[in-house]
């Protein structure tokens, strides 16, 4: 599945808090007029605010459905007995999935299974009858299993402390899971069966939204042809960030103990986009520490940057070690870098710099050389 090309885009004052549903929808409604049945997959990892989205997003519009996945679970029995969440393909009806979407297409009736939380199984049907505007609401919903049959793809992520506050309060107040229970379903789910079969489903979406942690959500990027047919709609509250856009490395604070110091480098981000900068590397470049930044630090710089910037984010995955690189380009494609900088100076073998190149041709990320900045 190709990744589609997007423009990025920043709301002109960050402290406005616009209604990104009013956007879209004005956007589904202006792009679809012509069109008897859309298909809108609202996807993402769990947490992160797709069926808050979603409930804010059908009143907008003019004769709606809500297909929710989460109702095509297969029985937990099963689940179980296989070791599966929710996020796993296996976990879930994809061959009927794609049935009913079909079905939604050619504006047929049919019965939709209701899964049951207490019995653990989908143990009835209610008829769905297709709108004009069908909501396909899940995690699952932009996998590429069901691309053919999606009009529209939206994807939500966030910060995974807000996935995880999230989850936590759901599933214990509305599931009656143990505090125990909700943060094993997390980690399985989210950082494991999510990142391996569902991360990858942001390359190809149309619209990636962002949700902060106080659940306001911010419009990052709309798929370039999109954006330009409707840019009436963005332009007096967004601005387009340029390919060539200044770039500005922001400085890893480090404080007296030898540590990162956040609340320095959160305050460095929030300036840098103050300033009306829009696209930051972030990762490396730092003030107070003579040694390379572990793998892990510069995760926390990224998680952090993708918390805090509202522009485009650099990862910088220079390092001595083809390994560590290595292992920093993967972590671009999980964490959601928009690209990853490679200063191949440090590489010093032709081989270890061609290995980078091939590395990320195969996990298709989009490299920034140093030299070509």
């Amino acid at each position: 599945m190709p990744d589609k090309k997007k423009t990025h885009i920043s709301c002109r004052d960050h402290k406005h808090k616009l209604q990104v549903e009013r956007i879209i929808a004005e956007l589904i409604t202006s792009e679809f007029s012509a069109m008897e049945y859309v298909n809108i997959a609202i996807g993402g990892p769990g947490g992160s605010g797709k069926s808050t989205f979603a409930a804010g997003l059908l009143p907008l519009l003019q004769s709606t459905a809500l297909l929710p996945l989460d109702d095509y679970k297969t029985s937990r029995t099963s689940r179980y007995g296989k070791n599966l969440y929710g996020a796993h393909p296996e976990a879930n009806k994809m061959s009927l999935i794609c049935s009913h979407l079909q079905q939604i297409k050619r504006g047929n009736l049919f019965q939709r299974p209701v899964y049951n939380a207490v019995t653990g199984t989908a143990d009835s049907k209610i008829e769905f009858t297709p709108a004009k505007f069908n909501i396909i609401e899940g995690e699952i919903s932009t996998y590429h299993q069901f691309r053919d049959y999606i009009d529209l793809a939206i994807f939500i992520d966030s910060d995974w402390r807000t996935q995880l506050k999230t989850r936590i309060n759901r599933d214990i107040n509305e599931r009656c899971y143990s505090e125990e229970k909700a943060i094993a379903t997390f980690l399985q789910s989210n950082l494991r069966e999510f990142r391996k079969y569902g991360a990858e489903s942001k390359k190809w979406s149309d619209i990636h939204i962002y949700c902060r942690n106080d659940y306001r959500l911010e419009l990052e990027s709309v798929e370039e042809n999109l954006f330009k047919k409707h840019s009436d709609i963005f332009c007096d509250n967004f601005s387009e960030i340029p390919p060539d856009a200044a770039t500005t490395a922001v400085k890893t604070q480090i404080n007296m103990q030898g540590e990162l110091d956040l609340p320095k480098y959160i305050a460095e981000l929030e300036a840098t986009a103050a300033a009306g900068i829009h696209r930051v590397i972030i990762g490396n470049v730092q003030e107070g520490r003579r040694e390379e930044l572990s793998l892990d630090e510069r995760r926390l710089l990224l998680i952090t940057a993708r918390r805090y910037f509202p522009g485009e984010v650099i990862f910088d995955v220079s390092s001595c070690s083809i390994k560590l690189t290595r292992k920093m380009l993967e972590y671009t494609v999980e964490a959601g870098a928009d690209a990853a900088y490679v200063d191949t100076s440090l590489i010093k073998s032709i081989p270890g710099q061609e290995f980078i190149d091939t590395a990320a041709r195969n996990l298709d990320i989009r490299i920034i050389h140093a030299e070509n900045l």
